[in-house]
């Protein structure tokens, strides 16, 4: 009976309860109750609750998100946690792939010349991830986390010289994390080389992980890939066709692969077609994984629906994964859209609601079915779009900040029908601040955090700083 009463609670409530007597510290542990607390809360938070996560994963995880909310869109301040002495890179000719990257709230991952380092904030800890047989070129990598039922992963990517350095593939490796020990990272568990031509460019969103941006794709300049990490299987989309009339019939040269939305269901592949003459034009394709899967090599993605609208502003991110209408059977994904209305004037945010409805089973010739979309404006913003950065969870509970002439914070709740969003003022910063002089911005939704880059004495030369909104 008790915890049914204590699910009624703040988690920092049920915290404080402990210190009462030893019987609400026992009743207060109960795991199947953090359980239903973490499936419950309308907080960012990273998927679960799982099996294989700890008591004190979802305590801590929702303890830091609710005490982030209270804040978040008022005018916290920036406070440095600790400056991480290491991962150094060159300030001029850095690379375009990121040389470093923050996951998990606490993660700092960098490489230099043959290893791959890993920092844990929270620990002040240090590891070596991988050390390569040959430098790694330009020092470049790609990291992302995933986590799902059986546990949790950081995925690396970087340029590996095979064949006696004759040819460059990309290697990916996976590392399990261990929430509960020290180092976080275990010993590599999976290792891979992807297809010649796949770019080093990579986002992930369960169960998928992509590879290459969607400019690349447009140019011709890499292999598309999608590996599901379920089951390690690739995809690749197929030739450009689409049953539409129009300018959509053939794929003509001015249009451009913005963006890809991955879900658990359906990618969400989004073109621009902007010409002087006309409108603005935005396609939407969604597709899913084939019925069957070829035992050897590439698969295929199929083309299940599509749409040209000049309705909505194109997507940018994925507020809500998604949700299967139990009466309809309709898929429905939100993403977050943005249209500049000039350079230097304002910028209009969106809840973008795209509706798939569900694909007849076992026709052998399936007929690509339209989408029905939805926009909701959300906040407007003023001055060019620099950065957006942003974290969900599957149900739709966003935190993020963007940078434009200003900087803001913003939350949204695109859970429900109609979605909420509340923005803070513009907080002004200086020319010389970290956040306005930093090539490369981590972020972590759940804690408030975010991870730049600093200036040291030696100007070639950048440090990496971890600092929390409070």
């Amino acid at each position: 009976m008790a915890p049914r009463i204590l699910i009624c609670l703040s988690p920092r409530d049920i915290i404080r309860l402990r210190l009462v007597s030893r019987y609400f510290n026992g009743i207060t542990r109960d795991k199947r109750m953090w359980r239903i607390l973490y499936a419950r809360a309308c907080l960012p938070r990273p998927p679960g609750p799982f099996e294989w996560q700890p008591l004190s994963f979802h305590e801590q995880v929702l303890i830091h998100s609710a005490r982030t909310s209270l804040t978040w869109t008022l005018h916290p301040i920036l406070n440095g946690l600790t400056l991480i002495q290491g991962p150094r890179f060159t300030s001029r000719g850095v690379p375009k792939i990121q040389p470093w990257h923050f996951l998990l709230g606490r993660l700092l991952v960098w490489c230099e010349e043959t290893s791959i380092f890993a920092h844990d904030v929270d620990t002040a800890t240090r590891m070596v991830v991988w050390t390569n047989p040959t430098p790694i070129p330009c020092s470049s990598i790609e990291a992302v986390s995933l986590n799902h039922q059986d546990g949790e992963c950081v995925y690396i990517a970087f340029p590996d010289a095979v064949e006696n350095k004759r040819r460059l593939l990309i290697r990916l490796l996976e590392v399990p994390v261990r929430r509960h020990a020290t180092p976080l990272l275990g010993p590599v568990s999976r290792g891979m080389h992807l297809p010649q031509g796949t770019s080093l460019s990579m986002s992930a969103h369960f169960p998928f992980l992509s590879f290459g941006s969607g400019l690349e794709r447009a140019l011709g300049q890499s292999l598309p890939l999608l590996i599901d990490m379920r089951t390690w299987a690739t995809y690749t989309f197929p030739p450009y066709h689409s049953s539409l009339e129009g300018p959509v019939s053939r794929k003509p040269d001015h249009w451009v692969d913005n963006f890809i939305g991955l879900s658990r269901t359906h990618i969400l592949v989004t073109r621009e077609l902007t010409r002087p003459d006309a409108p603005r034009v935005t396609h939407i394709q969604a597709f899913a994984l084939p019925t069957r899967l070829s035992k050897s090599g590439v698969n295929k993605l199929r083309l299940t629906h599509e749409i040209l609208t000049l309705r909505i502003p194109p997507p940018t991110r994925v507020l809500r994964d998604s949700v299967i209408d139990p009466v309809t059977g309709n898929v429905h994904i939100r993403f977050l859209g943005m249209l500049q209305f000039d350079l230097t004037s304002m910028a209009q945010y969106s809840c973008i609601d795209t509706i798939l409805p569900p694909v007849v089973p076992n026709l052998v010739h399936q007929p690509i079915l339209p989408i029905d979309v939805h926009d909701q404006p959300l906040f407007c913003a003023r001055g060019r779009l620099r950065r957006l950065e942003l974290q969900s969870s599957k149900q739709g509970h966003v935190r993020g900040l963007l940078m434009a002439r200003h900087l803001y914070r913003f939350s949204i709740d695109a859970s429900k029908e109609n979605c909420i969003a509340v923005l803070s003022e513009p907080e002004i910063r200086s020319a010389d601040d970290p956040l306005e002089t930093t090539q490369y911005l981590g972020f972590d939704g759940v804690r408030g955090r975010i991870c730049y880059e600093v200036e040291t004495e030696d100007v070639r030369y950048h440090d990496l700083m971890v600092s929390e909104f409070r």
